[in-house]
């Protein structure tokens, strides 16, 4: 079924094979939360618009964070998403423009970085079979973004003690 001609790029066959044989487990695992926390906002605030929850989370979550910061597991997450700043934000497979963390108490710099990761994994032009330097960035975003969700969905202030 993969060599069918409607799927003429390597890049459509290669997401194709992704979807059929499954996902890379960070990629998977990064989509899942994404669609978690999206889902969130629907449900409880009824909204559905990626603006309107990047806006939300920087208006709301940011002394949640600071705090949060004290705990030495989500303080090492929220560094493991620094190292690997700069990330290039991505148009098609041209990188137009850069994200980076600067200051780890700046929440806005955070969620601007994951959802960086967000748009470069769900829109088009990233390959199916990631580089190394993608599965790092996909894998840290998702650590941080992991302990988002939990806090939103759960109400804890973050679950340290686990580890997926």
């Amino acid at each position: 079924m993969t060599d069918s001609p409607y799927l003429a790029s390597e890049q459509a066959r290669g997401w194709y094979r992704a979807a059929t044989h499954g996902l890379p487990k960070d990629y998977a695992r990064f989509i899942a939360l994404w669609e978690a926390l999206f889902a969130w906002f629907r449900d409880v605030l009824d909204k559905s618009n990626d603006k309107e929850m990047r806006c939300w989370l920087k208006d709301n979550l940011g002394e949640w964070h600071r705090d949060s910061l004290r705990d030495s597991d989500y303080r090492a997450r929220v560094h493991g998403l620094k190292q690997v700043t700069p990330i290039g934000r991505m148009k098609g497979a041209q990188q137009v423009d850069e994200v980076s963390i600067t200051d780890e108490l700046d929440f806005g710099q955070i969620v601007g970085a994951i959802y960086t990761v967000r748009c470069n994994l769900m829109k088009g032009g990233k390959p199916a079979t990631p580089k190394e330097r993608e599965v790092q960035v996909c894998h840290a975003a998702s650590e941080v973004l992991d302990t988002i969700v939990e806090h939103l969905a759960f109400g804890t202030q973050a679950h340290h003690s686990r580890r997926l």
